[in-house]
């Protein structure tokens, strides 16, 4: 358990081992939107799953870990077109302070990561979606 208590920060967040992995793995992409939080987060849970989005409000409070960049109302060419979440600066302190080692990430390296994390995660034969389905292989 590692414990992230900003000095503008009512109290302290808790983050288990696969926190701090998703926040790393947030820094590494320099940002994420909401569909995209859920696919690393799917990976570091290892099975197909959401982000539950009372921690990442608690995580964009104050001093936190993300900074919630918004959606404008009148989008122009260079604003947003979704929501996203941006590491801070205390959040990449602090994953330094813990031992996570942050790099860079090229878009090649991007672009192979989400394609991979997708094709496990959407196909009906992946081991923890297979049991949903209920019936045996080979009917309709």
């Amino acid at each position: 358990m590692f414990v992230y208590s900003p000095k503008r920060f009512k109290g302290s967040l808790s983050l288990s081992e696969n926190d701090m992995q998703l926040l790393q793995l947030i820094c590494n992409f320099d940002f994420v939107n909401d569909s995209q939080l859920d696919m690393l987060y799917s990976i570091v849970q290892h099975y197909p799953t959401r982000f539950f989005h009372p921690i990442l409000l608690k995580w964009c409070q104050y001093s936190g870990l993300l900074q919630k960049k918004k959606k404008p109302l009148h989008p122009s060419s260079s604003s947003v077109l979704r929501n996203v979440y941006i590491p801070t600066k205390n959040c990449r302190a602090f994953l330094n302070a813990n031992g996570f080692v942050l790099g860079g990430i090229t878009p090649t390296y991007v672009g192979n990561t989400f394609s991979n994390i997708s094709t496990p995660c959407c196909t009906k034969d992946h081991p923890h979606i297979r049991g949903e389905y209920h019936r045996p292989r080979g009917t309709i």
